[in-house]
């Protein structure tokens, strides 16, 4: 009998035994299973981490270079400003100059000397204009293809490129003036 309960207690010890191997395989497999898991999880939260970061770094990139084009623009508009009112002023005191110059019957030599000089910066200016006029287009060009959220500024210069349009064909009605002036000066001297 004593014989028998060993026999019985050495087959539940290898049932058991056969239990618990099988047991700690499936937890095993299961524990290689979740660390596989871990493993796929980490490397698809480092990708994507890495992916928005790179377009995080991209955006900020973007963010800069538009900030310096529009801080740019701003500050070539403003210098375009100045020097529209620079050549308006000057255009004002050459008007003021030939109206008085037309409103006299005769003119002297120092007169229409100062008339021609005049005339010739009013030429250089109206080029000088033309050239600022370009140069500004070129610059709206630029901004609006790059930079939609600029057209505030955009609809500014084309103002101010039809101020200047209206400036240019006054400066070029008063170069007439001057040389029709020249004209009847040059043939009541013959």
């Amino acid at each position: 009998e004593a014989v028998q309960r060993a026999c019985e207690a050495q087959q539940r010890l290898d049932v058991t035994t056969i239990s618990t191997k099988s047991e700690k395989a499936n937890l095993e497999a299961k524990v290689a299973l979740l660390e596989e898991q871990l493993q796929r999880g980490t490397e698809m939260h480092n990708a994507t981490k890495s992916a928005t970061e790179a377009r995080l770094a991209s955006t900020s990139e973007q963010l800069l270079r538009a900030q310096a084009a529009l801080d740019s623009s701003q500050n070539e508009a403003e210098k375009l400003k100045k020097v529209n009112e620079e050549l308006n002023g000057k255009l004002m005191n050459s008007e003021n100059l030939i109206r008085r110059f037309l409103g006299d019957e005769a003119f002297s030599i120092p007169d229409l000397i100062e008339v021609d000089r005049l005339r010739e910066e009013l030429v250089k200016e109206s080029s000088q204009r033309q050239y600022l006029q370009d140069m500004l287009a070129d610059v709206q060009q630029q901004v609006s293809a790059r930079y939609p959220a600029l057209r505030n500024q955009q609809d500014e210069m084309t103002s101010l490129r039809s101020m200047v349009e209206e400036l240019t064909l006054q400066n070029e009605g008063l170069v007439a003036q001057v040389r029709s002036l020249e004209l009847d000066q040059t043939a009541s001297s013959c």
